[in-house]
């Protein structure tokens, strides 16, 4: 008769088959650096570099369902306090306008007459303000899981034409798109160059991509505790970006690491192109990542020793 397990392994057993292996989405090589396996809100998140090409990824990640699940039930609850009711102040515009800013030094300003699409919109906050500050008339479309922010987009007559970027969004939307927005959600897809390849089907032969994403050259503070989280499972420098752009038949007009509104982000200006290309693979970039790695990791280490000092020698005098 089999041992009965107790409740601590039955959840460590769940637990472990929430969890797939992949290979790398660039180079497709399963060759890698292990990096750490601690993220952000103390959820596994298993970091990797890939000793090919360098892109980080994370490998094994949480599966589709186990994504599906949390992006539909759970996403909001950790990085969306104004879905919950929170307090919490921010300008919900400050993105749309740093993205029409950044389209405005390049001669792109959308207008009445554009399809325009947000992939994973959130509330749509950027969709809303182009339609009631912009372009009013345009024709606006998102495709976003979280069934509270499709609620949202609705009640602002915002076209939800999918709830799941890997299904079938793409049929019946060939060539015809002016505008897709993907501000920091390409890095949360679990295959990056698919969905981009239906960005590529759905862009109309001059209209544009525009894609922001961490940049992993700049990796912001902590490196453990907040920029690695479950939810990247892509970690892009520009060399990355640009060979995932060169296998889903899309060429980058502009890519800029930061610029003075955001210097932790790359962002870029891609148009669809007559064909796939081959990635441009660097072989030392995995040590380089690693370093960049290191060197944030050992200054969380240093600042997080000198709080730790100072309460000890606050506790001191106080006694």
């Amino acid at each position: 008769m089999p041992k009965k397990l107790n409740k601590f392994a039955i959840r460590m057993e769940l637990e472990k088959n929430q969890f797939e292996n992949i290979n790398c989405a660039i180079c497709n090589s399963n060759s890698t650096i292990p990096y750490s396996q601690k993220g952000q809100f103390g959820l596994t998140t298993n970091v990797v570099i890939c000793k090919n090409c360098g892109f980080t990824y994370l490998n094994p990640r949480w599966t589709k369902a186990r994504y599906d699940h949390f992006y539909t039930v759970e996403y909001d609850n950790y990085y969306r306090p104004e879905v919950k009711g929170s307090n919490y102040k921010y300008d919900e515009y400050s993105a749309i306008k740093i993205i029409l800013k950044r389209l405005a030094a390049f001669g792109i300003k959308p207008n009445d007459s554009m399809n325009i699409i947000d992939i994973g919109s959130g509330m749509g906050d950027a969709l809303i303000y182009l339609k009631e500050q912009v372009a009013l008339n345009a024709n606006y479309a998102a495709i976003e899981p979280s069934a509270f922010c499709c609620e949202n987009l609705r009640k602002h007559n915002i076209n939800v034409i999918a709830n799941d970027v890997d299904s079938d969004w793409s049929i019946g939307n060939k060539d015809k798109y002016d505008v897709v927005i993907m501000r920091h959600v390409l890095e949360h897809f679990l295959d990056p160059i698919a969905v981009l390849k239906k960005v590529s089907e759905i862009l109309k032969p001059n209209g544009i991509l525009y894609v922001a994403v961490p940049n992993s050259k700049k990796p912001t503070h902590p490196l453990l505790n907040y920029y690695m989280r479950v939810v990247h499972v892509s970690y892009f420098s520009e060399l990355s970006l640009s060979n995932a752009f060169s296998l889903s038949n899309l060429s980058s007009v502009e890519m800029k690491s930061g610029d003075e509104m955001d210097q932790f982000e790359i962002f870029s200006i891609a148009k669809k192109s007559d064909s796939e290309a081959k990635p441009i693979i660097n072989t030392n970039e995995a040590e380089l990542q690693k370093s960049i790695f290191d060197s944030i990791k050992r200054t969380d280490f240093y600042f997080n020793f000198k709080i730790k000092v100072w309460k000890l020698l606050q506790s001191i005098k106080k006694k």
